[in-house]
């Protein structure tokens, strides 16, 4: 393997690391992905080499983080929790700090934050799902919708993985949102074997497709019962991520939006949010 290949190599094996991937996970990913295949030893050798490492870490210079932090606080980051924070300064920044650390300097550069979490503290209910793609959730996000950013998702109930997560002109258009579940289930390569959504007019067309794709499957929720509406409290996995949405990004960007409006701001930015959708829907 020539020199430009081993680097990429090193890109490619860097890359799943900061995604949290396991050392098997890796390999996996290598051959399954990029039709590489090295061995377990190999690829601890180029971790080592690169001094990426899950335990005994050297962090990263003390003020390197806090710099980082202080950005984040300073920015849609100021909603985070302590280990989400941590995740972004691991991903976003590159930077080496363990979870404990990155607790205690929140603790002291933003206590009014932590005790604000603290008090918003998410109560589980029980949920359970067979596997993945056993159940995906569907639903709308209005919170900065008055502000021209309605929202639509879709994720997995097993993992709470966000299998898509759109933002467009409108999230009521039944045909917006019913192309939002085929471009999932076309990059997924997967139909769930349960749809749950809202009840509503929006989600019709997702709802029949959903039905149409499994009408030939022979097994109890094939069909008509692949699909499924409620009410939004029924609908709790992504009633959950739309609540850790808000505490990590949403508020931020509805304090930042009520105070452009309050200062007669808000007309110039909403013209330019038009002109964006506008392209992006062209």
């Amino acid at each position: 393997m020539d020199e430009r290949n081993v680097n990429k190599l090193h890109e490619i094996i860097e890359k799943y690391f900061h995604q949290d991937y396991c050392h098997e996970a890796i390999l996996c990913m290598l051959g399954n992905q990029h039709n590489i295949r090295i061995s377990l030893r190999t690829l601890s050798r180029i971790l080592s080499k690169h001094g990426l490492r899950r335990k005994k870490i050297v962090e990263s210079p003390l003020e390197h983080i806090v710099i980082a932090m202080a950005l984040e606080l300073g920015g849609s980051g100021s909603k985070l929790d302590y280990r989400s924070l941590w995740q972004r300064l691991r991903k976003v920044y590159h930077l080496k700090v363990k979870q404990k650390h990155v607790l205690g300097l929140l603790r002291e550069m933003d206590p009014d934050g932590i005790e604000a979490r603290r008090r918003y503290k998410l109560r589980h209910c029980e949920y359970h799902a067979e596997g993945p793609n056993a159940r995906w959730h569907g639903d709308n996000h209005d919170k900065i919708k008055v502000f021209g950013f309605p929202i639509y998702g879709i994720i997995d109930g097993y993992s709470r993985k966000v299998l898509s997560l759109r933002v467009a002109s409108t999230n009521n258009r039944p045909q917006v949102i019913g192309s939002y579940y085929a471009k999932t289930v076309r990059k997924r390569k997967r139909v769930p074997e349960i749809l749950r959504t809202d009840k509503g007019t929006e989600p019709v067309i997702m709802g029949n497709m959903q039905m149409a794709l499994r009408s030939f499957d022979d097994d109890p929720h094939a069909g008509v019962n692949s699909y499924i509406t409620s009410k939004s409290t029924r609908n709790q996995r992504i009633e959950a991520y739309w609540r850790q949405f808000r505490q990590h990004l949403g508020q931020f960007y509805m304090d930042l939006f009520k105070t452009m409006e309050a200062g007669g701001h808000f007309g110039c930015a909403q013209q330019s949010t038009h002109r964006v959708h506008a392209i992006l829907l062209r």
